[in-house]
């Protein structure tokens, strides 16, 4: 099964749709274990054992003393070669459009824009 990087799949994304991330929800199965799944790990259909990564981005990050430390701290954990297909994720832009990560055949990442509001109707009597 092809191998995909998390932080590159997530930038190479936020690149392509011209977006700046504000926050971000990824789950990652990154660990094997041969011997069996404690209690928090997972088992897929053909039992294998993952130790999920998962990291958030909080939104807000303005707020913080280091805002970057925050943003690089998030891609650091991030970091990791998975197979393709099991990882899950959403970013939310600064724009307010957001991006969920899903899985078919491969894992791609949907973006999606917020429609806008209707304008009101005056009804005339």
């Amino acid at each position: 099964m092809k191998k995909t990087n998390a932080k590159e799949h997530l930038l190479d994304h936020a690149f392509k749709v011209s977006k700046t991330i504000k926050a971000a929800e990824m789950w990652i199965p990154d660990t094997l274990y041969p011997y069996g799944p404690p209690e928090e790990y997972f088992m897929d259909e053909e039992n294998t054992v993952y130790n999920p990564t998962i990291a958030v981005l909080y939104p807000n990050l303005d707020k913080l003393e280091d805002p970057s430390a925050a943003y690089d701290l998030f891609l650091e954990m991030i970091d990791i070669d998975y197979d393709s297909g099991f990882a899950h994720g959403i970013v939310w832009f600064d724009d307010g459009s957001w991006s969920v990560l899903v899985e078919e055949q491969k894992t791609t990442w949907e973006h999606y824009q917020c429609p806008e509001m209707p304008k009101p109707i005056t009804i005339k009597h």
